[in-house]
């Protein structure tokens, strides 16, 4: 007598061994899927980089002064955009105040009260920095510079495109309290440890002292 279709045993074998490919497949996407996007984030610091220099040309040598005036400099809107962004608005649109949507968060806003120390002891220091493609801790999208911690992408002032690890810093109060924050001076530059003179200007960081994270 022939048999047609499958049993339920085989069946069953069947979808355990779709499952089991899906599963160790996934991983290896999801990990490609990372790679490509980084690629395109790479591209794009490295175009906006070329508006940059441009707006240095026409200011004679004078960076812009915040993200709306370099933006203005950049032919394609898209290229503001990281693809890794799932912020409705752009990751780094609250570093202009909404004037600008763009997933990237530019240095002057964040860190003009001690530019002239990163320039001092940073000739290389970042100009822009992509905190998307670090590893995401929260499942609300508060600030992505707080949301994403890690790997980041920095666009330096000499025009290369970098892959760093923008640590926490870790203090304790004068009551012995442990916290920690990730410091704007981590995503521009690879200094260590954060100059005196800048931990003076954070209110929170005043009289603390700086710790190891322990992890």
């Amino acid at each position: 007598m022939t048999r047609n279709g499958l049993t339920l045993i085989e069946l069953l074998v069947v979808i355990a061994i779709i499952a089991l490919l899906i599963a160790l497949l996934l991983p290896v996407v999801w990990s490609v899927r990372k790679r490509s996007y980084e690629s395109v984030c790479i591209s794009n610091l490295r175009q906006i980089y070329v508006a940059f220099d441009s707006y240095l040309q026409d200011y004679n040598q004078s960076p812009p002064s915040n993200m709306v005036r370099l933006a203005s400099y950049v032919k394609e809107k898209a290229l503001l955009r990281c693809p890794a962004d799932v912020y409705p608005n752009g990751a780094g649109t609250g570093d202009t105040l909404g004037q600008v949507e763009t997933s990237y968060f530019y240095f002057l806003p964040a860190v003009s009260d001690y530019l002239s120390v990163l320039q001092s002891v940073d000739s290389h220091h970042g100009i822009l920095a992509c905190v998307l493609h670090g590893k995401r801790i929260s499942e609300t999208l508060g600030p992505a510079d707080l949301t994403f911690v890690g790997r980041v992408l920095r666009l330096s002032v000499d025009g290369s495109v970098q892959k760093k690890y923008a640590e926490m810093l870790c203090f304790e109060d004068a009551d012995g309290n442990f916290s920690e924050m990730r410091h704007p001076w981590h995503l521009y530059s690879d200094v260590r440890p954060v100059p005196e003179a800048v931990l003076s200007l954070d209110p929170s960081l005043r009289g603390a002292t700086i710790v190891p994270c322990g992890y």
